[in-house]
């Protein structure tokens, strides 16, 4: 499967979480955007589906 496609469909799993449709998923959806901010947390709820860990090729600054 190309590279793009993959990532692409990580989000679009995720979608329905963006946007609950009631109040208490409201405030559920809010509260569990705050606990991503600790990165052990956000590692095992999410994975790898929206990072990435590969490496680009380093290119040289052109001078001024």
């Amino acid at each position: 499967m190309p590279f793009l496609i993959k990532k692409q469909r990580g989000p679009a799993k995720l979608a329905a979480s963006f946007a609950p449709k009631t109040s208490a998923g409201i405030m559920f959806r809010d509260q569990v955007t705050r606990l991503m901010r600790v990165r052990s947390l956000a590692d095992f709820a999410i994975g790898r589906a929206l990072r990435d860990d590969s490496m680009l090729p380093q290119y040289d600054m052109p001078s001024r």
